[in-house]
């Protein structure tokens, strides 16, 4: 696209208000453990607009998923490979310490920053058409189709919800399964199904909760809420950034998965048997023949390796796609969660070019 158009297209969308990119409301950072404090800078308003810091140690050490929301606050976590309940930590012993305008920032605990680890950070703001963190309490009379009010402004592609003051699974709604079905986040069993677990199916502003099925008629609870396939973003306003879906594996021709995007961040799951919930990105390291995997289920250390030998996904400029010799066997049937790759256009040439100089020492010039 020329200057002149993208400028008029710019300007259009911006009659309306800014258009919103993948960049302004996801990151995945990595860092390194210090055991101070640290401030991670990656470009997300998460004070003033809310969201979700997900860290996983990767290692080289086991380390649980640390998720802190903007909702429940940030001296308060929860683990997703664990049914534990949230933890408060302050002060120095902090993990996550403040949601900044610009991303956010970390104490000394181990758990999140410590000096022999190597993390990774995933942030998601608060944006209709993306993301949103809900919470409430348990009614105390196990109602049926309980509505759960969010401000997604798009129907939910996934939902994971948790009971932050009590241990208990956490409980996963796809659409891919549907309401009558639901899986734990912190384990690898097979989606249960044949009851009603979410009522009726979930709207644009509400979802629903059987609070009889899912036990969740008391305490208190924090929901997740992500988007499928709502085209308002980007330069034009009319792409999506986030897609949830899902596949049946064949081991005779493999599976081209047509997400529309060139994914940077991928989530799935087996919905027909037992298996983990496998997380890969592009920053850690995710391409055409190369990963490394991490499981939302699990504290174990990251896992890196060839995609062609294993069979894991390999990325393609539309989606990914598995080969004939995946691990998951033939006939099965899996659910995920994608997220479109950075692609804001840059503002000034100093986003996307540096130059440096560096002077030499006669006689002999110094080998950079």
């Amino acid at each position: 696209m020329d200057p002149i158009t993208q400028q008029t297209i710019l300007s259009a969308a911006g009659a309306g208000g800014d258009p919103v990119y993948v960049d302004d409301v996801f990151s995945t950072f990595l860092y390194d453990g210090t055991a101070a404090a640290q401030t991670i800078t990656n470009k997300i308003n998460l004070s003033g607009e809310g969201g979700l810091v997900w860290i996983k140690q990767r290692g080289p050490n086991d380390g649980s998923h640390i998720l802190t929301d903007s909702v429940r606050g940030v001296t308060w976590s929860l683990k997703s490979d664990s049914a534990n309940d949230q933890e408060e930590r302050t002060g120095t012993n902090s993990k996550v310490s403040s949601f900044n305008t610009n991303g956010f920032s970390i104490g000394a605990n181990n758990d999140v920053n410590n000096s022999t680890q190597d993390y990774a950070s995933w942030s998601f703001r608060k944006q209709k058409g993306f993301f949103d963190v809900v919470n409430w309490s348990g009614s105390g009379a196990n109602n049926t189709n309980r509505r759960i009010s969010h401000s997604l402004g798009s129907i939910p592609g996934m939902i994971i919800v948790k009971k932050y003051n009590a241990s208990q699974d956490w409980y996963v709604y796809h659409r891919s399964v549907g309401v009558d079905s639901y899986q734990a986040l912190n384990n690898t069993s097979v989606f249960t199904s044949g009851f009603n677990a979410w009522g009726t199916s979930p709207t644009s502003t509400d979802f629903g909760i059987n609070e009889d099925n899912l036990s969740t008629s008391s305490g208190d609870y924090v929901a997740y809420v992500f988007a499928h396939d709502d085209a308002q973003f980007g330069t034009g306003g009319d792409e999506s950034i986030i897609k949830c879906g899902s596949f049946t594996h064949s081991t005779s021709s493999g599976n081209e998965i047509n997400l529309g995007f060139e994914p940077q961040w991928l989530l799935y799951k087996k919905s027909s048997g037992t298996s983990h919930w496998y997380m890969w990105d592009t920053i850690r390291g995710w391409d055409v023949d190369s990963q490394s995997n991490l499981k939302a289920n699990e504290p174990t250390a990251e896992s890196t390796g060839s995609n062609t030998a294993a069979g894991w996904p390999q990325i393609t400029s539309t989606g990914f796609k598995l080969g004939t010799n995946n691990y998951a066997g033939d006939g099965a049937t899996y659910v995920y969660m994608a997220i479109r790759r950075p692609h804001k256009p840059p503002e000034s040439g100093t986003e996307v070019f540096a130059i440096d100089t560096r002077g030499g020492t006669s006689p002999n010039p110094p080998t950079f």
